[in-house]
């Protein structure tokens, strides 16, 4: 029931297809978190999986035009478009990462969590996503 309100809370203000697409991304994500809770994750490691922060990204452009006009949308700040690129890369790094440490090393999530570089970047993917309100 909650999970009801909260879908039609974040969709409220869309266009109907964009109510669509949003309705339609909330069950990916959902499907795609339960597939990875079956397999072992954290909700922190689904929330920063690619699979699901793709679509959290679409979602977010999506609520985006609920408060932003569309002459507003397509002058996007040079600095919100870098910040979202540096979001994206240090993402892309990120996930590089882990992949190598478990099929390179062959080290569990849980080793890959205590990684150092692994903390550092994900601390630094957390703080820019708080910065540019990912």
């Amino acid at each position: 029931m909650a999970k009801l309100a909260k879908v039609t809370q974040s969709t409220a203000g869309l266009s109907p297809s964009g109510t669509k697409e949003a309705e339609k991304l909330m069950t990916e994500i959902s499907e795609i978190k339960a597939r990875q809770a079956s397999e072992g994750l954290t909700d922190g490691e689904q929330d920063r999986s690619e699979e699901v922060w793709l679509r959290i990204v679409r979602l977010m452009e999506l609520r985006q035009r609920e408060f932003h006009d569309k002459k507003h949308d397509s002058h996007e700040s040079k600095e919100h478009r870098e910040l979202r690129e540096e979001i994206q890369q240090l993402h892309e790094k990120l996930q590089a990462h882990k992949t190598k440490l478990r099929e390179d090393l062959g080290l569990t999530a849980k080793e890959v969590k205590k990684d150092p570089t692994v903390n550092e970047l994900d601390e630094r993917f957390r703080t820019l996503c708080e910065m540019g309100g990912a």
